[in-house]
């Protein structure tokens, strides 16, 4: 019975020890296997291929990841961004699993910071609008690198400059000063009844209408979009325009020019007086207080009225052409009576000329003996009855006048004899 069980267990501790080689062989052999598809399994991106793994006396067909570049998918490049909009761009990574790298390279070269997949530029910016460059890559195997282009654009808002209040008389157009930067498309809109004169330029006319002129004040808004009529917001600015009542010419009176083509004359007529105005006979280049205007040669004369305010009014036949004399025949006529008693009236002997100037004259009195009592050159000076020795008495007197006419000087002088009474 003792030879039994010493058999016994002579055969059970073989089969045990039997046992823990044979776990212990296979354990080994799964130990190296998974080893082996540890060291093989480097990226988690690539495509698979097939590989026959030696393991002991068997073929184990294992699964191998080769490395490739990653592919990316851009967000935030799609859609125009308004200039001063938030901008959020994203960079994504498809074809595997794990973290990852992203360089950003703005339009002008420059690289932001991070390489954050996700960055936030803030505001957009006219810096942040061109083309940017990314590059990307997987943090464990970044040598393998995938480098795109895309364009960002950033549209620019428009922006207006112009005066915000202004003047304008009744007759007159206002002229805007706007200036309109980063828009192609624009209106004026009026708050009353006038016309526009070209309302989709920014230095547009506007003619007031009987309503404006009523209220003597009107409001004109300018809209600006943006350019290529995007989504972004639109500008506008206003001009408030006071409309002052512009006066009015009454009239004009004017005198020919004589035959040397002067002294000409032109006087403006303003209802109530012409108090308070300016005047100017050459389109405002030269003004005068005075309404009268002389010593004018015949042409052409655009004749113009301003009140305090600046505001004009035009004579309604401008330009106006001030005439010649058509008669020119150069004359001069002499009194045959005069009456020197000194009451003002027909006090002195001297000539009227008619149509012309002289350029040479002399003129002289002589008594009926032949006695010389007065002598003058002046053309416009005149004999009084008197000569050294006083008073002459009322009696005839003869004269003898040498004149030489400007526009005949050529033609030498002209003599004129003639008697005149002297009448007390």
């Amino acid at each position: 019975m003792k030879n039994y069980y010493s058999a016994l267990w002579k055969q059970g501790t073989f089969l045990f020890w039997l046992n823990l080689i044979v776990i212990i062989v296979i354990f080994s052999l799964s130990n190296s296997s998974i080893a082996q598809v540890k060291t093989l399994n480097i990226n988690s991106y690539t495509s698979l291929n097939k590989q026959s793994v030696d393991i002991g006396d068997k073929f184990v067909e294992q699964n191998n990841l080769l490395t490739s570049p990653p592919d990316i998918m851009l967000i935030g490049f799609e859609k125009p961004h308004c200039f001063g909009d938030p901008i959020t761009l994203n960079a994504l990574l498809t074809g595997g699993t794990g973290n990852y790298s992203v360089q950003w390279v703005m339009p002008d070269g420059s690289e932001l910071p991070s390489i954050a997949s996700i960055i936030n530029l803030g505001p957009a910016e006219l810096i942040h609008d061109g083309v940017w460059t990314i590059t990307a890559w997987y943090n464990n195997s970044p040598s393998d690198q995938t480098t795109v282009t895309e364009t960002l654009t950033v549209i620019p808002l428009p922006d207006i400059h112009l005066t915000e209040q202004s003047t304008v008389c009744s007759n007159e157009i206002f002229l805007s000063d706007a200036v309109v930067i980063n828009s192609e498309n624009m209106q004026w809109i009026t708050s009353g009844d006038g016309t526009f004169v070209q309302p989709d330029e920014p230095e547009a006319g506007y003619i007031p209408g009987p309503a404006d002129l009523r209220s003597a004040v009107v409001t004109l808004t300018l809209t600006a979009n943006s350019l290529n009529n995007s989504m972004c917001d639109p500008a506008n600015a206003r001009v408030v325009i006071n409309i002052r009542e512009a006066p009015e010419l009454e009239y004009v009176i004017t005198r020919e020019a004589d035959c040397d083509g002067i002294n000409g004359s032109i006087t403006i007529m303003m209802p109530g007086g012409p108090t308070a105005f300016e005047f100017s006979i050459n389109d405002g280049e030269s003004w005068q207080s005075n309404n009268h205007f002389e010593g004018l040669s015949s042409g052409v004369y655009n004749i113009v009225a301003a009140d305090q305010n600046g505001c004009r009014a035009y004579y309604a036949d401008n330009p106006f052409t001030l005439e010649q004399l058509s008669e020119c025949d150069s004359e001069v006529i002499f009194p045959n009576a005069f009456t020197p008693d000194g009451n003002g009236l027909n006090d002195t002997f001297y000539p009227i000329w008619v149509n012309s100037i002289p350029a040479e004259y002399s003129m002289q009195v002589f008594t009926r003996w032949g006695e010389l009592v007065f002598e003058t050159t002046n053309p416009y000076s005149g004999w009084d009855g008197r000569d050294n020795d006083g008073i002459m008495p009322a009696e005839t007197y003869g004269y003898v006048v040498r004149v030489k006419f400007i526009h005949e000087q050529g033609n030498g002088f002209k003599e004129q004899r003639g008697v005149v009474r002297l009448v007390r």
